[in-house]
């Protein structure tokens, strides 16, 4: 072929980088959803209507009825993750597929999930199903319609307290400049939670378990909510 009439694609970009987002309907703007493993889009598929009749020998088609199919995607399962999919399944969202360059699509749809089974040496995953109920509208510029969310570093899923009334302080890796966080306890009458520089202090009362949540918020950013399961137990007296 002549150079002349090459094309090449240099502008191709990585699924990295995009995500699924929902809209916060308190000020309209979106918001990541949850980390998933692909960028899913609805895809609308139309079906066809042969036309046959005796007078004639050639067999037509005709456009019939439009579907929008529902696609699915692998996500990591923990509890945060958890949390926000059970909060919101079922109910009509407003989505939209972003693309790494800021283009994508977005659409009404509600969403469920399904946890995967999980070998002993694998991370626990979970499929995530979107059903679009209104056609995707292609957005040429989604950057405007997006904000950030405030983000964690790693933190322990679960403790368990040394004693009954023992405590323990865990490092809670705030990561983004200028972000603020609120801890609250699921049962106060088992563990109480404190934060003071980014380290929480957690302070059993009596032999049992809890969760604390730990939110983080920043003007401007979507807040997100991070748990540690704490376990009390019955003993008294440190091991030796």
């Amino acid at each position: 072929m002549s150079d002349v009439f090459k094309m090449p694609e240099k502008r191709a970009v990585r699924g990295a980088g995009g995500g699924i987002y929902a809209m916060d309907t308190v000020d309209g703007l979106y918001c990541v959803l949850a980390p998933t493993v692909k960028l899913i889009f609805p895809k609308k598929s139309t079906s066809e209507i042969e036309i046959k009749v005796v007078n004639d020998t050639d067999i037509s088609k005709i456009e019939g009825t439009t579907t929008v199919e529902a696609p699915e995607t692998e996500l990591y399962l923990h509890r945060d993750v958890i949390d926000i999919l059970e909060k919101k399944a079922g109910k009509l969202l407003h989505l939209m597929s972003v693309a790494p360059d800021f283009t994508g699509y977005k659409y009404e749809g509600t969403i469920s999930y399904t946890p995967n089974d999980v070998e002993t040496d694998g991370a626990f995953q979970g499929t995530l199903k979107i059903t679009a109920r209104s056609t995707p509208e292609y957005v040429r510029d989604c950057f405007p319609m997006l904000k950030p969310t405030v983000k964690f570093g790693a933190i322990e899923s679960n403790v368990e307290l040394e004693t009954m009334t023992g405590t323990m302080i865990v490092n809670i890796p705030l990561l983004t400049d200028g972000m603020t966080a609120t801890v609250k306890s699921t049962d106060e009458a088992t563990a109480t939670a404190t934060l003071s520089d980014d380290k929480l202090t957690i302070t059993g009362k009596k032999a049992g378990s809890c969760i604390i949540d730990i939110t983080g918020t920043k003007e401007g950013y979507a807040s997100w909510n991070t748990t540690i399961h704490v376990i009390v137990p019955k003993t008294t007296t440190p091991s030796a």
